[in-house]
């Protein structure tokens, strides 16, 4: 696989060290002092990018109110949040999962409302979501029990699940499918239902087998990794899953599923980088070909959320206005499957997608285009 060629090194220290911080806070070991050069401002801002601050702050805690006690204060504050979130979503969310149950609606429960299940903490395990497979039957009735419990709809363009909201902290997702309906992977979950096993001290509910779960939670995955906001979080939910369930999966259905749903080579490099970042050995260099879904998982969503979208496209591009219009001309064929079906039956017609993508682009984003090929040029002094 291609190495990415970019400005910034790999890792970065403010990546480097939130990995230290929380094999730290697994491993319950006193962290490592902060780097020469790096503050515990830019660390919060690189925890809260990857969706750990809890788990970072659990580690990090006592280093950070004696080196910078401001920065303490505001890092626990955030943490008192996103606990208070945390028992408001296990609260409401029980109150809706017995709700359903009542009515004799089963429902499956899907990603972190069960990898929070595998942290040591359930505060260090954030979610945004309570995510809930109900099927395209039983979706109405859902949906008249959380109106009744005060969640309202709200319109979003997925074709997959319909979205409830409560605020402050509780968002549903009424699943009828798992992924988009016109992603490749659609097939290979068809028949969920005879993948589900009662969910232990939860009537009603069911969770996937570890495998079909592990299989799930790689495609949800690469979706986040297509957007580019795919984070470490994603990596550690990988590591810490498999050291619970590791002994119930089987590698050889693994591999076959992986084979399938065409991401083998994402699963590989994950998995890499879990057991790299995580493991007993932690940590560990990473292999040459897992390189690049590290720097796609280390880096966009630093940029995006602390940084600019122009530093990005220009690292991306390794400052070569070349390189940018190659990689938004030209883009790999797994990128464009949804946008254009057709080619995973016919991958020979990706140049021809490819003349059509760049014909719309020039007809109607132009102005984007403009802007980012504005990050290339030297600033104004």
């Amino acid at each position: 696989m291609k190495k990415h060629p970019v400005e910034l090194p790999l890792l970065e220290p403010g990546v480097d060290y939130l990995l230290a911080l929380l094999r730290a806070a697994l491993r319950k070991e006193c962290p490592p002092p902060l780097p020469q050069g790096l503050s515990w401002e830019r660390v919060c801002h690189v925890a809260r990018a990857h969706r750990v601050e809890n788990m970072a702050f659990g580690a990090a805690r006592e280093l950070v109110r004696r080196q910078a006690p401001e920065v303490a204060r505001r890092w626990e504050e955030l943490c008192t949040q996103n606990q208070v979130q945390t028992l408001t979503q296990q609260a409401e969310g029980a109150r809706v999962l017995e709700a359903l149950n009542r009515a004799g609606i089963p429902v499956i429960l899907l990603k972190g409302s069960v990898l929070r299940r595998v942290y040591p903490r359930p505060d260090w395990r954030q979610m945004c979501d309570l995510d809930l497979f109900v099927g395209e039957k039983n979706l109405p009735a859902a949906a008249g029990i959380l109106a009744s419990l005060g969640f309202r709809a709200i319109e979003d363009k997925n074709d997959h699940h319909q979205s409830y909201d409560k605020p402050p902290y509780l968002h549903v997702e009424l699943h009828t499918r798992l992924v988009h309906r016109r992603d490749r992977q659609l097939d290979f979950f068809s028949n969920l239902w005879s993948e589900a096993q009662p969910a232990e001290g939860v009537p009603g509910a069911y969770i996937l087998r570890p495998n079909a779960f592990y299989l799930h939670m790689l495609t949800h995955m690469f979706l986040h990794y297509g957007a580019q906001d795919c984070t470490i979080r994603a990596v550690l939910d990988v590591a810490l899953f498999r050291s619970v369930w590791g002994s119930q999966l089987d590698e050889g259905v693994l591999r076959q599923g992986f084979k399938r749903l065409h991401l083998a080579w994402l699963a590989g490099a994950v998995e890499q980088l879990a057991e790299s970042w995580f493991g007993p050995e932690a940590p560990q260099p990473v292999p040459p070909g897992a390189e690049e879904v590290q720097w796609n998982i280390c880096y966009p969503c630093l940029y995006g959320t602390y940084g600019s979208s122009q530093a990005l496209i220009k690292a991306q591009s390794g400052g070569s206005k070349l390189a940018f219009i190659g990689r938004r001309v030209f883009p790999p064929l797994w990128q464009l499957e949804r946008a254009y079906p057709l080619l995973r039956r016919c991958p020979v017609l990706l140049p021809f997608c490819w003349l059509h993508r760049l014909a719309k682009g020039l007809l109607g984003q132009r102005g984007k285009i403009h802007r980012e090929l504005g990050s290339f040029r030297p600033p104004k002094l």
